[in-house]
C-alpha cells in the first residue's frame, strides 16, 4: 500500500483493506436438507467448504484520492464481493456523488449523503490512522435500495466538473431512493446492479432495483 503522508493535494492511498461484516449467517449448514445420507467424510468436506466460502469477502480493497483544497474524494473499489467494481466521486462543492461503472461504461449520480461520507480532511485523518494501525474499522454493510431514472440526464453541467470529466462519453443516469414495490434481496440481484464503498462512516452497498430497465434502454438505443 502506498500513501503520501505530508498531506499534499491530492493525497493518495492505494490498496486500503476494509473489513466487511455482513448480517450474521448462523445457518452455515442445514443437516436436515443438506446432509441426507452422506458419510462422515462427505459431511466434513461440505462443512469445510461452507466455512471457507463464508469467510470469503471479509475484506475488500479501496484506492483513495482525497483533495481537501478542491473538496472532492475519489474512491476506487476494484473488486467488491458479489458486486461490480466501481469508482465513487464525492464532490463537496456541488454536493453530488457519482458512481462510475467502469466495466459497463455508464455513470450514476445522486445527492451526496454526508451521513455516511466523511469530508476530505476527516477521511484523510481516518485513513492515515488505519494505515498506521492506530484505528481499525469493523463495520456492517448497510444496503440502500435505489432506482435509476430514465432517460439519462442531458446536461452534465448540473453535476460539476469532476464527475462530468470522469463520466465523459458515458450515459449519466440519476439515482434516487427506491420507494414502494417489491425490494429484491441483494443475493437475487446480478452483480452489475450492486456497488459498494467505504467513505469513513460504514460500508454502504447500493442495490439498483431496476437495473434491467437500464440494460433494456441501452439495448434499444444502441447504434
Amino acid at each position: 500500500m502506498q500513501a503520501r503522508e505530508d498531506w499534499p493535494q491530492p493525497a493518495k492511498y492505494e490498496g486500503v483493506a476494509i473489513p466487511m461484516k455482513y448480517e450474521a449467517n448462523i445457518d452455515i449448514i442445514n443437516p436436515d436438507t443438506e446432509l441426507g445420507n452422506m458419510d462422515d467424510d462427505d459431511v466434513f468436506e461440505k462443512m469445510i467448504n461452507k466455512l471457507i466460502n463464508n469467510k470469503r469477502g471479509e475484506f475488500f480493497q479501496e484506492n483513495f484520492e482525497i483533495d481537501d483544497d478542491r473538496k472532492y474524494e475519489k474512491i476506487d473499489v476494484p473488486d467488491f464481493r458479489d458486486g461490480r467494481s466501481g469508482r465513487f466521486i464525492h464532490d463537496f462543492n456541488t454536493n453530488i456523488t457519482g458512481i462510475i461503472d467502469v466495466s459497463g461504461r455508464r455513470c450514476f449520480v445522486m445527492p451526496l449523503n454526508r451521513d455516511n461520507t466523511l469530508p476530505p480532511k476527516s477521511l484523510f485523518d481516518l485513513i492515515h490512522k488505519m494505515w498506521e494501525g492506530y484505528y481499525k474499522v469493523d463495520t456492517e454493510v448497510v444496503r440502500k435500495s435505489m432506482k435509476v431514472v430514465l432517460p439519462p440526464i442531458s446536461d452534465s453541467k448540473t453535476i460539476g466538473n469532476y464527475i462530468a470529466n470522469e463520466c465523459s462519453g458515458m450515459p449519466i443516469y440519476k439515482l434516487e431512493k427506491f420507494v414502494g414495490g417489491v425490494v429484491k434481496r441483494s443475493a437475487d440481484l446480478h452483480s452489475e446492479a450492486k456497488f459498494a464503498q467505504f467513505a469513513g462512516k460504514g460500508i454502504t452497498e447500493f442495490d439498483i432495483m431496476n437495473f434491467d430497465d437500464v440494460l433494456a434502454y441501452e439495448k434499444q438505443n444502441s447504434h
